[in-house]
């Protein structure tokens, strides 16, 4: 993967009226996109979370301790990219199993440094775009703000942004 290559992805929360547009590099490993996603939607990773993939029948998700009685096969996100499985088309993303938050991840398009430098944005990833507030993350239906703020996800994300992705 070319250090120097972004991904510009739509996360929609299905059901909702809910979806955040963020640039990221295409170097992102699913570990790092679930607590990305957590930023965007406002939650606090107190719930399990996997990512599916169907095109090829693959799941990831963070390794659980041994006390977990679970006996299904999965892929430990945190050794796993995400743009080969995003190139053939959309991921879902569940959070907490119990209220069955689940989003669709999908690749609207490849940016060039270019593109991102003559556009100014400020670091990576980025959240470009949004529609809808944050919701409770048991049930999706209690809004947990009044009005989307971009300014304020991405003041986060320059927070953390530091270790993800340099332009050197």
């Amino acid at each position: 993967m070319d250090k120097g290559s972004l991904m510009q992805l739509k996360i929609s929360l299905l059901g909702k009226r809910v979806s955040r547009t963020v640039l990221v590099a295409n170097s992102i490993r699913y570990d790092q996109l679930h607590g990305l996603i957590q930023l965007l939607f406002g939650w606090s990773n107190l719930h399990l979370h996997r990512f599916d993939v169907p095109q090829t029948d693959t799941q990831y998700r963070a390794e659980l301790d041994d006390d977990f009685d679970d006996h299904e096969t999965f892929n430990d996100e945190r050794h796993y990219f995400a743009y080969p499985d995003l190139q053939k088309g959309d991921v879902i993303y569940t959070y907490d199993f119990e209220a069955n938050l689940q989003h669709r991840i999908r690749l609207e398009e490849n940016v060039t440094m270019a593109h991102f430098i003559k556009a100014g944005y400020p670091q990576v990833p980025f959240c470009v775009s949004g529609v809808g507030v944050n919701r409770l993350a048991d049930s999706a239906t209690e809004p947990i703000a009044d009005r989307f703020d971009r300014q304020a996800i991405n003041d986060q994300l320059a927070a953390i942004s530091d270790g993800w992705f340099s332009l050197d």
